[in-house]
């Protein structure tokens, strides 16, 4: 049987953020709060590409002056035809004020995990809550809007993406 926790977990621009994910062990209906903590994932070049990859520990990780953290996670069935997965809200951190914000989708394969698809939600949005339904990845999410601060986003939205030969469909956030 899963079952939810709640734990408050800081990212590095001391915002405080829920973190939902699955405390008990691995289901066939998705990826384990662990396995998504402890996976390989993208780093999306915020400069220049190619994006890098960091295999993160306990859902943190360090790659030159980059911090990458995992602030929500969930498991479930994603894609088309449904497989194994998770899903995954990470922050990126340069050294500067801003925290970009990345839903990434996860899947198990050969007994690993990794993060295999990504889009961009924008600099300091704030994800309400992560969920996957019917294979799709859904956020409720505030996002900016045209008169918002940099710290302040107001512009509520839910943003739906399915998952469909190694890419996230759905809108871009920024």
């Amino acid at each position: 049987m899963n079952e939810k926790i709640f734990v408050l977990a800081a990212v590095a621009a001391a915002q405080i953020v829920l973190f939902d994910g699955t405390a008990t062990g691995a289901s066939a209906a998705g990826l384990t709060k662990h396995q998504i903590e402890n996976a390989r994932y993208i780093v999306p070049s915020i400069g220049e590409p190619p994006d890098d990859h960091l295999t993160l520990k306990n859902g943190e990780g360090k790659l030159a002056t980059t911090t990458v953290g995992v602030t929500q996670s969930v498991g479930g069935m994603i894609g088309t035809p449904p497989q194994t997965g998770g899903a995954a809200v990470i922050y990126e951190n340069t050294g500067g004020s801003g925290d970009f914000m990345f839903v990434e989708a996860l899947v198990l394969n050969g007994g690993k995990v990794k993060a295999v698809a990504y889009k961009s939600l924008g600099d300091r949005s704030v994800v309400n809550k992560l969920s996957i339904k019917d294979g799709q990845i859904i956020l409720d999410m505030l996002a900016h809007g045209p008169h918002d601060s940099a710290v302040e986003p107001t512009m509520h939205r839910v943003v739906h993406y399915k998952f469909v030969k190694d890419k996230l469909i759905g809108p871009d956030v920024e």
